[in-house]
């Protein structure tokens, strides 16, 4: 029986829906493991790993994980990775890096699943291998089971939803001021804001704007959310759903989740002709402009034979087409696709490896530890203690491969770049490859900007040059940083036998006073860079080595070069 280890947390919407139901019917075919929080541990013997679109664990050392298991990752998706810059939760998405972390996952994965075929069409460009596998209804959970209304001379009409969804509401602006004034309908209905949730001052002002919405109409009820294992309960004892949706790209791709939820319900639906429920208008009332919502609703008040024909075609529809054990066949599917593929890396004879300072940090490939952490074994070297060690005494037989980078294991976050993209883009036709993220927009920004922030920088640089033969420049051509390049064995080697090493002598003897001069950069607090290094502050030591491969490739430019733009 093959082994799932599920990502989820089943109090989230989408996790609930995505992962949580479907999946608690299919333990009579896998071996589900649950974990809301990952630990390396939880990957031993597992045969899958399936995430709803970002993981709670650093994301690079996923790969490794998965190299070192043998398992197949299937993230599914249930809306695009960009959100609205007028999203509410915009701006801290965009703070976290939330997009790309996102990206590089569905790169990395064997395969994704999606709720609509409009979403696989926007994923496909991040990875092809995807499965459309729509949302479902399971109708023996009770909260999905239809239950008899209570009696009442009123049209109810609910509207459940979320705080995203302000511009949406106020799409009933004027059809419902138009209700309220219609004095042929007063006391024939009702409208119900489901899901209202204060939560803080920010939040509070964007439910306010709804709730004055639903105000308009005179008559109408707010009520609070509810768990996601009782949310269905907003549904009961109404007639009909609204589904205003603004026309845009983001809700485009979202599903018919709302449709169906209502349907299981025995509710008429009111539903915005857009995409994507424009694809399915024959089983509701179409809005095609705002007066519409005011139209239908007052059909529906006086024609309750209407109310039930379409409250019977979203219940057929949803019980035909959405009901979870039809759906979860094209689960199993993809599953046993997924298990029969093998994605094979080709690595193109090149031997990446990560520095770690922690054997609790994770790293995407090979791992070198570094655990040096005092002056006297040149802590303040970093990253090249690691590197001329590996050179030195062949690790990982590194003289056995044609290309070679050593990176900090911070390079795919920082980078943006999924080992697959690495490695494709490794095709074998330079000497060189330029894998910086695209801070800077040409070598002269980055070395205005390194002086910037780390002054008298330049000074020592332009002194090392003099000292090793190299002719220096303040603008050179690449702009690479934290070593992030991958480079033919022999050139790689040739830099650090006639640059790294000579300039790390005279940084030591020479220059001693003017490389221990702070550079001015915290990445840590002060007490935690004495307890991992022995160092009071940031010498100029790294600063100045990191900036030498620019160098050294503006003086040898028969070395051919190519530059990868990691910026999403």
């Amino acid at each position: 029986m093959l082994k799932i280890l599920l990502h989820y947390d089943e109090n989230v919407g989408s996790h609930y829906h995505r992962l949580h139901i479907p999946f608690l019917n299919l333990k009579d075919k896998y071996e589900i493991v649950i974990s809301k929080k990952l630990e390396a541990k939880d990957f031993e013997g597992i045969d899958f790993l399936i995430y709803n679109r970002f993981i709670t664990m650093p994301l690079f050392g996923l790969n490794s994980l998965k190299a070192k298991h043998g398992f197949k990752i299937i993230i599914d998706m249930d809306d695009k990775v960009h959100i609205p810059f007028d999203h509410y939760m915009s701006k801290m998405y965009e703070t976290k890096d939330i997009p790309d972390k996102i990206i590089m996952g569905l790169k990395n994965a064997d395969a994704l699943m999606c709720s609509t075929h409009i979403l696989a069409d926007n994923l496909r460009k991040y990875n092809d291998n995807i499965y459309v596998i729509p949302n479902a209804i399971d109708f023996n959970i009770e909260q999905f089971q239809f239950k008899d209304r209570e009696y009442s001379d009123k049209l109810r009409i609910v509207y459940p939803c979320s705080l995203s969804h302000k511009k949406d509401v106020a799409l009933l602006f004027n059809s419902f001021k138009r209700l309220s004034s219609d004095v042929n309908l007063k006391d024939k209905y009702t409208v119900t804001l489901a899901g209202y949730n204060e939560g803080n001052n920010k939040t509070k002002l964007i439910w306010e704007e709804m709730v004055k919405i639903f105000k308009l109409a005179k008559d109408y009820n707010i009520i609070n959310s509810k768990p996601v294992t009782s949310y269905m309960e907003h549904y009961d004892n109404q007639d009909v759903c609204l589904v205003p949706l603004e026309n845009n790209s983001f809700n485009s791709f979202k599903s018919i989740l709302k449709l169906n939820e209502a349907g299981a319900k025995k509710l008429a639906v009111i539903a915005s002709n857009v995409l994507p429920y424009s694809e399915y208008n024959e089983q509701f009332l179409v809005v095609n402009k705002t007066m519409d919502w005011y139209e239908h609703i007052k059909s529906l008040i006086n024609n309750r034979e209407l109310l039930k024909e379409y409250a019977d075609k979203a219940y057929n529809f949803t019980l035909d087409n959405y009901e979870i054990n039809k759906v979860n066949e094209l689960r199993i599917k993809m599953i046993e696709e997924v298990k029969e593929k093998t994605k094979v890396l080709d690595t193109k004879n090149t031997k990446i490896i990560s520095i770690v300072y922690d054997k609790e940090q994770y790293s995407e490939y090979e791992t070198y530890t570094n655990l040096i952490n005092s002056v006297e074994q040149k802590s303040y070297l970093f990253e090249y203690n690691p590197i001329i060690n590996i050179f030195k005494d062949n690790l990982f037989n590194i003289y056995n491969y044609e290309y070679v980078g050593i990176f900090s294991y911070k390079f795919p976050f920082k980078s943006k770049i999924s080992d697959i993209e690495l490695y494709n883009f490794i095709d074998g036709k330079a000497d060189v490859y330029h894998l910086n993220y695209t801070l800077f927009k040409d070598g002269t920004e980055y070395f205005h900007l390194s002086e910037k922030y780390h002054p008298g920088l330049l000074r020592l640089i332009e002194l090392l040059c003099n000292d090793l033969g190299l002719e220096y420049t303040n603008k050179p051509k690449h702009p690479i940083w934290s070593n992030f390049f991958v480079a033919k064995i022999d050139i790689y080697k040739h830099y650090i036998d006639t640059v790294i090493k000579p300039a790390i002598n005279l940084l030591e003897t020479k220059y001693r006073q003017l490389a221990w001069q702070n550079s001015k950069y915290m990445s840590m607090s002060k007490e935690k860079l004495k307890e991992l290094t022995g160092l009071d502050y940031y010498p100029m030591h790294t600063f100045v080595l990191e900036r030498m491969f620019s160098l050294y490739l503006h003086n040898n430019p028969k070395i051919k070069m190519t530059f990868c733009s990691c910026k999403k």
